[in-house]
């Protein structure tokens, strides 16, 4: 059965107990973060010995995140936890004398000497995000770890795997740990911000273990850089950008006349499916009448299409 750490508070009180015995007060308990950081620190020393041996992760590990804690336990641990929960809400409600009466202390006692006998089967499960730090490009990883009891790695399943231009590196900080990047100052991120970053974030995990991933996740970085170019997400302000630009590599000699409206399209549900905008624009070199493009992107500013008309 899978818990998160969140739920681990009596199962490690408990187990506190269960290998201390009674602890004086000068003894040195081992707390949460400390438990943490050691599994942290043996997991970031697996992924470095890995990366040494490997022929093709040459690069600099840098450890970027972890995710969640969760815990695999036998049912004699949910057993005693309830023990536990049972004696602590007696000794809170004064009730001391139900502990005596019903033999608490002594199912306690038994369920902690079955349950130090499956220790060895406890789990964890813990997901890493780091960096391989190239040259001219670094390769983001993200792998899910599990642990025994004695935090020995057991086993790894890499999540995903994907490379960005090294440029890019400190935009994706600030996408995965969702930070502040429409200007270059060190502020809080504002709404608008966090409500872009995780829009996208819905798209990239559906997007996990297909060859979609790495195309997106660049292109993403690619549209916060604008963003933090033109100093805002505004849709219209980007799309207008991104028409430009796209119209401009045409030719040396195009010359943009207007462009238009953006228009919004939306599901009977009222979401977003996509975009359009037109460009009218000219190239100069041949001075033969203006040519209309309309510019078609998906709900992440994707171009889907681009059709162009004559104007004679």
């Amino acid at each position: 059965m899978k818990i998160k750490v969140a739920a681990l508070s009596i199962l490690l009180f408990g187990m506190t107990f269960l290998f201390n015995g009674c602890i004086t007060p000068y003894e040195p308990i081992t707390t949460f973060e400390e438990v943490h950081q050691q599994q942290e620190k043996k997991i970031e020393q697996h992924v470095q010995h890995s990366i040494r041996q490997s022929s093709d992760s040459a690069g600099i590990y840098e450890s970027l995140a972890f995710g969640e804690l969760y815990v695999y336990k036998p049912q004699i641990f949910y057993t005693l936890d309830s023990l536990y929960t049972i004696k602590d809400s007696l000794i809170r409600t004064n009730q001391q004398r139900e502990i005596i009466i019903s033999n608490l202390e002594l199912y306690i006692e038994e369920n902690q000497i079955a349950a130090r006998q499956q220790m060895d089967e406890i789990r964890y499960e813990k997901e890493h995000v780091y960096c391989v730090r190239g040259d001219q490009y670094h390769t983001i990883r993200s792998e899910i770890f599990y642990l025994d009891h004695m935090d020995s790695v057991l086993s790894v399943y890499r999540k995903f795997n994907f490379s960005i231009p090294r440029s890019s590196f400190n935009q994706y900080k600030n996408y995965l740990f969702e930070m502040h990047f429409t200007t270059p100052r060190e502020l809080y991120i504002s709404t608008a911000e966090r409500d872009f970053i995780r829009l996208f974030k819905i798209k990239e995990m559906e997007l996990y273990g297909t060859d979609e991933h790495e195309p997106f996740l660049r292109h993403t970085l690619q549209l916060m850089n604008l963003a933090s170019t033109i100093n805002t997400i505004d849709y219209v302000a980007l799309t207008k950008s991104i028409a430009s630009t796209l119209i401009t590599q045409k030719s040396p000699e195009t010359e943009i006349k207007e462009i238009g409206a953006l228009i919004v399209s939306e599901n009977q549900a009222k979401q977003v499916i996509g975009y359009e905008i037109p460009v009218t624009w000219k190239d100069s070199k041949t001075a033969q009448g203006t040519i209309t493009s309309i510019l078609e992107f998906d709900p992440y500013l994707r171009l889907l299409n681009l059709t162009e008309t004559k104007n004679l």
